[in-house]
């Protein structure tokens, strides 16, 4: 078996022990974002029955979402709520807070109805906030164990992955390298004759014909592609002759990964001749 085949049985069963490990932090994921939309809509709807939390505390241990306004059809009105974010991330103290953004509306009279509805519910988040942030920390630290273990088989299992994806791309990069011999002509294919920092690759050329390859090195004959055919002595854009001009020592990892990424591409030829 080959360490690539290895590796498949080992993320397969990685993968169900992940899943045994998300299954308890989703479940108690979904509990507590539904208590809590709960808890912000029986304080909300008494201001505004129309009123409805939108919020999401995650398994990165944050959370967001919004508070908004409902039409007859349950649909949310445009600029009729609130943000509300709770995150460690963003506070001088490196503690959790549960903050608020409500954006700005202009000015609006009491005849504004969903702009005043906005603000008499924003009103009654702040008088819960105190609230509302201790029970979010409060769910935080009981994730907290389970989050842990979740992260801990995840990261065996991504550091599997990572170990697969190294082994592939070094099989793609080595079958990528196996196809650049001597005598191909290969063209850059950023070249711009109006752009000389996209071409300095081939020594301000656009096609390149590689003659030896060295240890650290590729020395490459440079020039330019012609449609001159000289059997109908016009130009044909269905005959290429490759035109020497000079010849370049280029660096080799760079030729290369040029080649293996696709900036350098092979191409062919009907004939070659020297100014």
């Amino acid at each position: 078996m080959t360490r690539l085949e290895e590796l498949d049985v080992l993320i397969e069963a990685q993968n169900k022990v992940v899943e045994e490990a998300w299954a308890p932090l989703k479940a108690m994921m979904t509990d507590i974002n539904n208590e809590f939309n709960a808890k912000v809509d029986l304080a909300l709807q008494a201001i505004d029955p129309t009123a409805k939390s939108y919020f999401h505390l995650s398994d990165l241990l944050e959370g967001s979402g919004s508070v908004e306004q409902l039409d007859e059809e349950g649909k949310r009105i445009f600029a009729g709520g609130f943000d509300m974010y709770f995150s460690s991330h963003y506070t001088d103290d490196r503690t959790y807070h549960l903050s608020f953004n409500v954006g700005t509306c202009g000015s609006f009279t009491k005849e504004d109805k969903v702009q005043y509805n906005r603000y008499r519910v924003l009103s009654e988040a702040l008088d819960h906030a105190a609230e509302w942030e201790a029970y979010l920390i409060s769910a935080v630290e009981k994730m907290r164990p389970l989050k842990t273990a979740f992260w801990k088989v995840e990261s065996a299992r991504d550091k599997l992955e990572r170990e697969k994806q190294s082994i592939i791309e070094d099989q793609k990069r080595a079958a990528s390298d196996a196809t650049v011999v001597i005598g191909k002509y290969y063209v850059n294919k950023h070249y711009n004759a109006w752009k000389r920092t996209d071409n300095k690759i081939f020594k301000g050329y656009k096609v390149a014909k590689v003659k030896e390859i060295q240890n650290k090195r590729v020395l490459l004959e440079v020039g330019y592609s012609s449609e001159w055919n000289p059997k109908t002595k016009q130009y044909d854009s269905n005959y290429k002759e490759f035109v020497s001009q000079d010849t370049y020592l280029m660096n080799k990892e760079d030729f290369y990964t040029g080649v293996y990424y696709g900036s350098i591409v092979e191409t062919a030829f009907d004939g070659e001749r020297q100014y």
